[in-house]
């Protein structure tokens, strides 16, 4: 499992890096506009979820043994649910009047 966190950074990192504006479409510039807007709000909430998350999987599933595959499945499919959650969080509470917290 930690060979697949060591490899996702540097594989993320020269995907991202590569990337210019001129290159990406409308909906790909809304998007790291939104990222970009409510980063801190991501950030602080996503440790929360991450820990939540992790404390469930754990209780549910105490004796799962998975392969490289199957970690590197569900390591995606939980980024993609985390970052959700965590921009959804972000947008309703600066919409409650917090965008002091989470902007």
């Amino acid at each position: 499992m930690m060979l697949s966190c060591i490899l996702s950074v540097f594989v993320c990192f020269l995907c991202f890096a590569s990337v210019t504006e001129d290159r990406l479409s409308t909906t790909g510039r809304k998007i790291v506009k939104l990222l970009s807007t409510y980063s801190l709000g991501i950030y602080c909430i996503n440790g929360v979820t991450q820990t939540i998350f992790h404390a469930l999987f754990v209780t549910m599933f105490p004796d799962a043994t998975f392969n490289l595959l199957e970690i590197l499945v569900m390591k995606t499919l939980g980024f993609i649910l985390l970052l959700s959650v965590s921009i959804g969080i972000s947008l309703l509470i600066d919409k409650l009047c917090g965008s002091a917290l989470v902007r």
